[in-house]
C-alpha cells in the first residue's frame, strides 16, 4: 500500500497535489471527490515516472515539507525544503514567486482557503446523492412537487394623473409604459396610432442599429384594433393594454420567422405561441417586432450584421438580447422581452442604458423559447425605469403549465385574438 500524502493546491485548495512517499509534490489532475481507488491506481506509474526525471530523496523528506511553517520545521527539521516548495510552484507555472511569498500563500491556504472548502462541502455534504442543505445555485427540477404553489398578488402601481399629450411622436415615444397607458385610457391616443408611431421609428432606426428582424406590421395593427375595440366598449386590460413592444427572435410567434438570430434559421417558421407572447396577448399588449438576438444566443453578432449601441453607433450593444436592448433604448418600442443565460441580460442594458430586470430562475414560463440551458435559462423585460419593468413581470410572470420549472399562479385573463 502507497504511503502518500494529499495535499491541496497551495493557490486555491480546490484540487489535491499527491505526495508520494520520497517524492516531491506531484500534479494529480482529477477532483477532490474523485474516488481514491480511481487515482491510486495512477500512483505506481507516476512514482515511477517522477523517479526517473527526479531522483530519490532522503527518507522523511516529505514528511517535513507538507507543513511549510518556519516553526514547525525549525521543530523538527531545523531547516525548510524550499527546493519541494519551489517544485510544487513550478508545476503550477507559479515559481515567479520567493521563497517568503511561497510560506506566506502557503499559510493562507492552511489557515483560510482549507478551513473554508472543508466547511463549504460539509454545509452541502452529498447525502445519498441528494443535498443535506440544498443550495439555490444547484438546479431542483422538481421543486413543483417539493414546494406547495401560492398564489401571487397583483403588483402595486404609481398612480398617475393629468398625463397629457406630447406634440411631437418623438416625445411620445420616449413616455414610459404607466405615461402611455394613462393617454391611451383617457382616449388622448389611441393603440393605433401609437403603433404607427413605433413602426415607424423601427422601420427608420432598424436597418441603423441592425437591431430588428422581422417587423409585424399586419399582426400589430390587427392587435391595435381589437385593444381600442375593446376599450370603447368599457373593457380595459390593465396597464399593457394597446401598448407597442418587441420580442427578442428567440420566442415563437406563429406565422413569422423565429430565426434565432442564425443563418441556418433565418426562414424558420416554427407553429408555436410562446407562453409569455400569450400572457402579452391576453394583457392586450401589441406585437411589432421580432427583435434581434445574437446567433444561437450568443452575443450580439447575427446573420443580419451586429447590433449597435444607439448611443454611439460605433459600438456594439453586446449579449445575445441585443435587439431589445437598442430598441428600448432608441424609443422604438416602449419595452422588450429578453432572455440570458449568463449575462445576455446585464450586459446590452448596462451598455445600451436601459433598465432590465432578469428575474428568479422559474418565474416566467419558457414554452415556445429557445432552449439554450435549461436549469439557467431566463426571460425578462428591457424597459426605460424600474417602475415599468415591474408593471411587464406581473403580467408574464406565473405558472406555465408546458414549463416544469415555472412557478405561481398567474390571474388568467382572456380576449379574443
Amino acid at each position: 500500500m502507497y504511503s502518500s500524502y494529499l495535499f491541496r493546491c497551495i493557490c486555491c485548495s480546490s484540487a489535491p497535489f499527491l505526495l508520494l512517499r520520497n517524492r516531491p509534490a506531484v500534479w494529480i489532475g482529477f477532483s477532490l471527490h474523485t474516488p481514491p481507488a480511481t487515482w491510486l491506481a495512477h500512483v505506481e506509474n507516476l512514482e515511477n515516472d517522477v523517479s526517473e526525471s527526479l531522483g530519490t530523496l532522503p527518507d522523511g523528506y516529505v514528511q517535513d515539507s507538507v507543513n511549510l511553517d518556519p516553526k514547525n520545521h525549525n521543530e523538527h527539521s531545523g531547516k525548510i525544503n524550499y527546493e519541494c516548495l519551489h517544485t510544487a510552484f513550478r508545476l503550477l507555472d507559479a515559481d515567479f514567486f520567493n521563497d517568503t511569498k511561497m510560506l506566506e500563500i502557503e499559510k493562507g491556504v492552511k489557515e483560510l482557503n482549507i478551513p473554508i472548502s472543508r466547511a463549504n462541502r460539509k454545509l452541502v455534504a452529498s447525502v445519498n446523492g441528494g443535498l443535506e442543505n440544498p443550495s439555490y445555485l444547484v438546479f431542483n427540477s422538481a421543486w413543483n412537487i417539493d414546494h406547495p404553489e401560492k398564489a401571487t398578488k397583483q403588483f402595486s402601481y404609481p398612480a398617475l394623473s393629468g398625463v397629457q399629450r406630447p406634440k411631437s411622436d418623438e416625445d411620445i415615444a420616449f413616455l414610459s409604459i404607466l405615461e402611455l397607458g394613462q393617454l391611451i385610457r383617457t382616449k388622448l391616443i389611441t393603440s393605433e396610432e401609437l403603433t404607427g408611431i413605433f413602426l415607424k421609428r423601427l422601420k427608420r432606426y432598424g436597418p441603423v442599429l441592425e437591431s430588428v428582424v422581422t417587423i409585424t406590421e399586419e399582426l400589430a395593427y390587427k392587435q391595435a384594433k381589437q385593444a381600442d375595440q375593446l376599450l370603447a366598449q368599457g373593457t380595459y386590460l390593465g396597464p399593457l393594454h394597446g401598448i407597442p413592444y418587441g420580442l427578442k427572435d428567440i420566442i415563437a410567434v406563429p406565422q413569422y420567422k423565429t430565426t434565432w438570430g442564425s443563418k441556418s434559421f433565418k426562414d424558420q417558421v416554427l407553429d408555436i405561441e410562446a407562453w409569455v407572447y400569450k400572457r402579452l396577448k391576453y394583457a392586450g399588449a401589441v406585437l411589432v417586432g421580432k427583435l434581434v438576438t445574437g446567433s444561437l444566443a450568443y452575443d450580439d453578432i447575427w446573420f443580419g450584421g451586429r447590433t449597435r449601441n444607439p448611443w454611439n453607433i460605433e459600438e456594439y450593444s453586446t449579449g445575445s438580447s441585443a435587439g431589445p436592448a437598442a430598441c428600448t433604448s432608441a424609443g422604438m418600442v416602449p419595452f422588450a422581452i429578453g432572455s440570458e443565460t449568463a449575462g445576455s441580460m446585464t450586459y446590452p442594458a448596462a451598455r445600451c442604458g436601459v433598465t432590465a430586470l432578469r428575474p428568479t430562475f422559474g418565474t416566467i414560463g419558457r414554452t415556445g423559447v429557445m432552449s439554450l440551458s435549461e436549469s439557467l435559462d431566463k426571460l425578462g423585460p428591457f424597459c426605460r425605469s424600474a417602475a415599468d419593468c415591474a408593471v411587464v413581470l406581473d403580467c408574464i410572470r406565473g405558472k406555465d403549465p408546458d414549463d416544469l420549472s415555472s412557478r405561481g399562479h398567474p390571474s388568467y385573463r382572456s380576449i379574443c385574438c
